[in-house]
């Protein structure tokens, strides 16, 4: 599996994912992604905020299935995320710390 990883990275034989579709509601306990950002759901989320996540491109993923790696974001930054008054600072610093890690 390894060897396989390194020869499609050296023969540049990857291939961009598409984003997945937009989904259900996710469950208290579901998993939430963004590139490779992945968040998990201790609240129940309300209609306003699940519209918000979608339309920022968080995508509903079944975990068990998921074999990719993720950054798992703290509890603190998850609640900052959430909240109607800190999310849009929250959402900025996560994407711009994603673009940076994608550039190294």
């Amino acid at each position: 599996m390894n060897l396989l990883h390194h020869l499609r990275t050296l023969f540049n034989i990857r291939k961009q994912r598409q984003e997945p579709p937009v989904g259900t509601k996710p469950p208290v306990g579901g998993s939430l992604i963004l590139h490779n950002v992945r968040i998990k759901i201790k609240v129940a989320l309300d209609d306003e905020q699940w519209q918000w996540l979608t339309l920022m491109g968080w995508r509903r993923v079944d975990m068990r299935t998921n074999r990719r790696s993720y950054q798992l974001l703290s509890d603190v930054t998850t609640r900052k995320l959430l909240d109607k008054t800190e999310r849009d600072q929250a959402h900025t610093k996560i994407t711009a710390q994603n673009e940076r890690k994608k550039r190294k």
